[in-house]
């Protein structure tokens, strides 16, 4: 029984032991003695103990059927055991929170001190005869000082930090760690470097220019992140972390993530949790500081107050995974932290704020969510939000209808629906409450107006994206990211219209607003306008100028972290198409294959975006003579189609052209006609098929010896339009 279920053993055996010694629950078990580590040799999980008693043991043996007794728990005992003198003897958080700051106000100073002070007053100013368990000698670690149960143990986390944080940033982020994650504070023990280092040690040496050499050090590090196996990286302030701007910190972040099983999360202190909901959540067209703050990670400008530290840092990172490639892993990482903060804030504020007032911020964090590709925490707070707002009688208001237009377009940008429904109720709302003609009624417009051209519905889509064109540029909001979407919109539209240079003006504007907007210069926005803009040109002919472009927009995703999107494998299946109209034919079949595993890792390929992965395949094929591989991916397209109800993909559509290459293939096969090789290098290789171009065939007469081939008349391209022009972000 006890071994089936320690807790539930620890409990159940008090309620059977008390009665039997008489105890009607006013006496309390004995303490047991405490090891020199603080932890209970009895001790079972979370803490529960069964204290041995000699008044009542014997009757619990017996009770029991037992002829042993209760015996130590010895492997938690060893997992949580560090004497004085271990390396990886830790502080506790419980102690951190509420014990250190008593220690602290001893020597002068507040939780608000920085690390730098505590150091210096705390850590060295105190119990300077305190014999050191390492060498024996007087002075030791502040960790080997501290005793008691729950307050030292072996280490269970590692914290990557500056000594310029301020204690209050460090105990609160742990605090808050330890709540989200279910953890027991006193069974979670943080090793910092500043409390479980000998400092001491480490000032006599400095004293003695005996500085260890960074091969030492790193050796010593590596082997206690690969013990410890969690590290937890301090990023405060949230758009610009100090410890990004330091060496070794970086080396900490390497090693964690260079180290097989070591596990790496991000924390930031409630204060910059407050912050990042300030910035990103009550205005929903104010996301600049977030990208400002992913493409500020740039660690190599970390400094080292020794040269040579910083050299090997450096030397060590290029020798393992890559300067670019250890950024790219902090951003991704900044991306999740940014996601789970703005979901956790406005989850809160849905309890604590009026509901109104809190379904406007649900629909604002809704919005910059999507940006970050996370449409399914979009969607989870808004339906949060519409059953608040359900139950109380208030979905058909200016927020209901915000909170549903954020929904709509979660579910477009998902690729598993276009979001339609959402949208018009939306739009419905905000007739009759009056707001069309406000900046909430031009978003509404703008999204509805592209699901409903996914939905085959091409005269209402762009009746509504010219509505939206037209309060945009009533509202004066044309020269904001509100309207950089808009322009990335339009020439979305006339991509879907065919008319590529009109959709290269359009993407001329969006570069203009970006370059107005200096937080835009590094946006998505921006990327997913280039990556309009590179199909576009490659439609009418600039290839290079195309690749470019999409070169551009992959670097840009890069620096934001984003890597598993649907919209990057939208980008590097533009870059395939580009590649084959440029004429590396085996390069485009990589690409495609590598856009699929990218949308893949990000969704089902059953999206939008998935059908037109498979068209571009398949018209890739078509172009590399392979015949029965372009029908079977244009076969995929067409299912895409069925089961998402889209009569299109998002904007490459190849329909007509891979109708026409059926009907030659098909007149080939049956040796009816004879389809020229050069007329199918016209149909590929074109600037742009026109929209209303139509096959023209001759006459055939069955297997008649003379018949006239069937000839694909060539297009004619539009005047020239001049490569799109991106000027680099400063």
């Amino acid at each position: 029984w006890l071994k089936r279920c320690n807790r539930c053993a620890a409990l159940s055996a008090r309620q059977l032991v008390r009665p039997a010694v008489g105890c009607a629950g006013a006496m309390a078990p004995a303490t047991p003695p405490e090891s020199d580590d603080g932890i209970s040799p009895y001790s079972l999980d979370e803490g529960v103990d069964i204290l041995p008693d000699s008044r009542w043991m014997p009757k619990f043996r017996k009770l029991l059927g037992c002829g042993g007794g209760v015996q130590p728990s010895r492997s938690l005992r060893a997992r949580w055991s560090a004497p004085p003198g271990d390396p990886l003897r830790a502080l506790s958080v419980h102690y951190i929170c509420n014990e250190l700051p008593l220690q602290v106000e001893r020597v002068g100073l507040s939780m608000e001190s920085t690390v730098h002070q505590v150091e210096e007053r705390l850590v060295r100013g105190t119990d300077l005869d305190a014999p050191c368990p390492r060498d024996g000698r007087p002075g030791c670690a502040f960790v080997d000082r501290v005793s008691g149960r729950g307050a030292v143990g072996r280490a269970t986390h590692m914290l990557s930090y500056t000594w310029g944080y301020r204690l209050q940033q460090i105990a609160g982020s742990l605090q808050g760690f330890c709540s989200a994650n279910n953890l027991n504070p006193k069974r979670t023990f943080v090793w910092i470097c500043a409390f479980c280092i000998n400092q001491h040690r480490v000032r006599e040496a400095r004293s003695l220019g005996n500085n260890v050499s960074f091969g030492q050090f790193a050796r010593e590090f590596g082997d206690r992140v690969k013990s410890i196996g969690h590290v937890l990286a301090l990023m405060a302030p949230w758009h610009a972390p100090d410890n990004l701007e330091r060496a070794w910190c970086v080396y900490e972040l390497f090693i964690a993530l260079d180290t097989p099983g070591c596990r790496l999360d991000f924390l930031m202190p409630p204060n910059q949790a407050q912050c990042l909901s300030e910035a990103v959540v009550s205005e929903a067209g104010q996301a600049g500081t977030m990208w400002t703050a992913l493409t500020h990670v740039c660690l190599k400008r970390a400094q080292a107050s020794v040269v040579e530290d910083k050299e090997g840092i450096m030397r060590a990172v290029k020798e393992g995974p890559g300067l670019e490639a250890l950024n790219f892993c902090v951003r991704q990482k900044l991306v999740a932290w940014f996601v789970g903060a703005i979901e956790q804030q406005a989850i809160a504020m849905l309890k604590t704020r009026p509901l109104l007032e809190a379904a406007e911020a649900v629909a604002n964090a809704g919005v910059h969510l999507c940006s970050l590709d996370a449409s399914d925490a979009t969607i989870k707070i808004c339906h949060m939000a519409m059953r608040h707002l359900k139950s109380a009688g208030a979905l058909e208001s200016i927020a209901g209808a915000r909170v549903l237009s954020t929904v709509g377009r979660a579910q477009f940008l998902s690729g598993l629906g276009s979001g339609s429904a959402n949208l018009s109720t939306a739009l419905s709302i905000l007739g009759q409450e009056g707001g069309l003609l406000t900046d909430n009624g031009a978003s509404a417009l703008e999204w509805e107006g592209i699901a409903q051209l996914l939905d085959g519905n091409t005269s209402l889509g762009v009746e509504r994206l010219e509505a939206a064109m037209k309060v945009r540029r009533d509202t004066g909001t044309l020269d904001t990211e509100p309207g950089a979407h808009m322009f990335v919109h339009m020439a979305l539209l006339s991509i879907h219209m065919k008319e590529f240079d009109q959709a290269v003006s359009f993407v001329h504007k969006v570069v203009e607003v970006t370059k107005t907007v200096a937080s835009l210069q590094r946006s998505p926005i921006l990327a997913h306008g280039l990556v309009l803009g590179a199909f576009a040109q490659s439609q009418l002919g600039d290839h290079e100028a195309a690749w470019e472009l999409c070169q551009r927009a992959k670097s840009i995703y890069r620096a934001l972290g984003i890597e598993n999107s649907t919209r990057v494998a939208r980008a590097v299946g533009v870059e395939a198409y580009v590649e084959m109209r440029r004429g590396n034919l085996d390069a485009a079949l990589n690409k495609c294959k590598e856009a699929r595993a990218v949308h893949l890792r990000a969704a089902p390929l059953r999206t939008c975006c998935a059908a037109d992965l498979w068209m571009i395949d398949a018209f890739v094929k078509m172009a590399a003579g392979d015949e029965a591989g372009a029908r079977a991916s244009y076969r995929q397209a067409q299912r895409v189609h069925r089961r998402t109800g889209f009569k299109v993909g998002a904007f490459m559509d190849f329909s007509s052209e891979m109708e026409r290459f059926q009907r030659a293939s098909s007149l080939r096969r049956g040796n009816s006609a004879v389809c020229s090789q050069s007329s199918l290098h016209r149909l590929i290789h074109s600037p742009f098929v026109s929209k209303t171009q139509s096959l023209e065939c001759g006459k055939v007469g069955g297997n008649e010896a003379g018949a006239a081939p069937v000839q694909l008349e060539p297009p004619v391209p539009p005047p020239a339009a001049a490569a799109l022009a991106v000027s680099p972000p400063t």
